[in-house]
């Protein structure tokens, strides 16, 4: 009998931290038919150098616009279109009251991207054998999480070649442009 009431515990507290979309206020999406949006406000975060690049691709890429019937579908298209770009890895939408309507305002945290790749002291293996056992390459959102994956990897593809203890360290060198 406790099973039964401690998986639905489990997924209740896993989900918050699944989660990275979220609305801020149900009751944003409750009083459909009443609202009307009267701006959009975006907020940036982590990227003060590129906030006002994030900010016009941001305003270009959310369908909706000042006028608009503020409801749940709205709102779900806006978070939907944001994903679908693959720029922002928090998406986060709240609003505020005022006189004229609802300003809904997206709170969004930019992915950071790999630039380049540098392999060091890879012989014997030729540098294109060690980027070949990586997921990672530039251009793509670089993630921290990733790094125990592709040391494992690297290491592996050293034990086939009969090392017996590759020694592997992936290390990342913030872009001072990109803070």
């Amino acid at each position: 009998m406790k099973q039964i009431y401690l998986l639905p515990l489990i997924v209740y507290l896993l989900l918050p931290q699944v989660a990275l979309v979220s609305v801020a206020d149900e009751s944003l999406v409750s009083k459909e038919s009443s609202m009307i949006v009267s701006g959009i406000r975006i907020i940036i975060r982590n990227s003060p150098n590129k906030e006002d690049y994030y900010i016009d691709m941001a305003k270009r890429i959310i369908p909706i616009k000042s006028g608009d019937q503020l409801d749940k579908t709205s709102i779900q298209t806006g978070i939907d279109a944001l994903k679908l770009s693959n720029r922002f890895k928090s998406i986060h939408v709240d609003s505020v009251t005022t006189s004229n309507g609802e300003v809904v305002v997206f709170t969004l945290t930019p992915y950071r991207y790999v630039r380049d790749i540098r392999i060091n002291g890879a012989y014997p293996l030729f540098e294109r054998d060690v980027l070949n056992q990586m997921t990672i390459y530039p251009g793509d959102p670089f993630t921290t999480e990733d790094f125990a994956e592709h040391t494992r990897a690297i290491e592996k593809r050293y034990r086939r070649e009969g090392y017996i203890d590759p020694q592997v360290k992936i290390a990342f060198q913030p872009d001072v442009d990109d803070e």
